[in-house]
């Protein structure tokens, strides 16, 4: 995984988000929660 691959070097750091962590348009937010949807 690139996390393993990277994690040493000086400068390079990772953040781990989820869903909610993301703000986006209301319609962008409807597409994606439409397309989770349809995996289930």
């Amino acid at each position: 995984q690139v996390i393993d691959l990277l994690k040493g070097i000086d400068g390079i750091g990772f953040s781990k988000m989820e869903t909610s962590d993301i703000v986006r348009h209301k319609l962008v937010r409807d597409i994606i929660n439409a397309y989770d949807k349809s995996k289930k």
